[in-house]
């Protein structure tokens, strides 16, 4: 009997400790990973980081001298990195650094709290999805981007709104309004939820959700003046206009834009063609609302769809921006045995796939090919297709 309850003890024992010790191990790496590489680089951050310091003086954010290093925000995204300005560009690092890995892991968090709670949770879908899109986190987190931050604050919105009737209050519609005024002001790609708001009749969200972008468009008159502030929103649409058309082609660009610039080559083509995929998908995500009308817990499945399509339909959706579709891998391994032989198979592949492109492994002449063939961007379309598969059996 001792000996049963010294082995009870020292199993209750490990099963505390190794996600513990797991845990010390990965932000080890992080953390390493950091002080080896990362902080050598965060382009992107130092652009940001330049930014709040522009700010702070009232200075032109948008430069032509900055050629590619441009900032292309909304002026109301600078003042996210003022505060950081007051501190040296290695430690501002250091604190930008720690808090997007922590959005990171709220991301997983909140997405694996938004799945359906009758269903059980396999302990794959907490680790399968941030394995196969890691890659697009190491970029995310290299670069010093924002994505995961943005992708935290649309799973709130999307919480606050998935809340059923008998939950739900008059201020969680408010709130979820005002988390996507802060989101398209943070990234104006967020905009994309604007019309699934009108399309579930979330009005509260809506009103605020407008209020909202409308007073982060009024804040950096705090540092311009009126006519300053509408002096530099002209400059940011100038300067965004300007270099999109540039960037269609890069071979980072993953939208349905540079998928059909890629494959015919001709900008006269590509654009038609593109508008016509978007609209298709649009159509789609629109037939999935319907369908999903008059039945509980349809809102993760189509907040995932939404997520998902914002880098494919976005003239500038970089690849590191598919990381945005973790929820929706989530959910497509949670239904993984609602799925024929044949599409498990399927979805496996494209799994592995996303998984096993990168750079180092592939090398520099097959990855080249890989991205001038757009393949990342049909990976994540058979994604979708899964999820309005599911959708269309009213599985989720």
């Amino acid at each position: 009997m001792v000996r049963y309850c010294l082995a009870k003890l020292m199993s209750i024992q490990k099963n505390r400790i190794l996600p513990w010790a797991l845990g010390g191990l990965v932000l080890l790496v992080l953390v390493l990973g950091f002080l080896m590489r990362v902080r050598h680089d965060m382009r992107d951050f130092e652009v940001n980081y330049e930014a709040g310091q522009r700010l702070r003086r009232a200075e032109s954010l948008y430069r032509v001298e900055d050629e590619h290093y441009q900032f292309k925000y909304l002026p109301a995204s600078a003042i996210l990195y003022t505060p950081l300005t007051y501190f040296p560009l290695a430690t501002a690092k250091a604190l930008w650094y720690a808090f997007i890995l922590l959005c990171s892991g709220l991301m997983i968090h909140l997405a694996g709290r938004l799945l359906p709670t009758g269903m059980e949770k396999p302990v794959t879908i907490w680790f399968v999805p941030p394995l196969v899109l890691i890659k697009y986190f190491f970029r995310e987190w290299d670069l010093g981007q924002i994505n995961t931050i943005v992708t935290v604050v649309i799973l709130l919105s999307i919480g606050y709104l998935a809340l059923t009737l008998d939950k739900r209050k008059l201020w969680h519609e408010v709130a979820a309004g005002v988390l996507w005024g802060v989101s398209t002001a943070l990234k104006p790609y967020a905009v994309v939820f604007f019309p699934y708001l009108i399309l579930k009749n979330r009005w509260r969200a809506v009103g605020a959700g407008v209020m909202t972008l409308g007073l982060a468009l009024i804040l950096p008159s705090l540092y311009y003046g009126w006519e300053g502030n509408i002096t530099v929103h002209q400059e940011w649409y100038a300067t965004l206009s300007q270099s999109t058309p540039h960037l269609l082609d890069s071979q980072d660009n993953v939208s349905l834009f540079a998928l059909f610039l890629k494959w015919t080559g001709s900008r006269s083509l590509a654009l038609p063609l593109a508008g016509m995929a978007i609209a298709a998908l649009a159509l789609l995500v629109f037939w999935m609302i319907l369908k999903g009308r008059g039945r509980t817990g349809t809102t993760f499945l189509e907040g995932a769809v939404l997520l998902t399509c914002i880098p494919l339909v976005s003239p500038l959706g970089w690849y590191y921006n598919l990381l945005m579709s973790l929820p929706l891998l989530m959910i497509l391994l949670l239904h993984f045995r609602d799925f024929s032989r044949w599409g498990r198979i399927i979805l496996a592949v494209d799994l592995i796939v996303v998984f096993v492109t990168f750079y180092d492994l592939m090398g520099p002449t097959l990855y080249d090919a890989f991205m001038a063939g757009s393949v990342a961007t049909l990976n994540f379309l058979v994604f979708l297709g899964f999820g309005f598969w599911l959708r269309l059996r009213r599985l989720a």
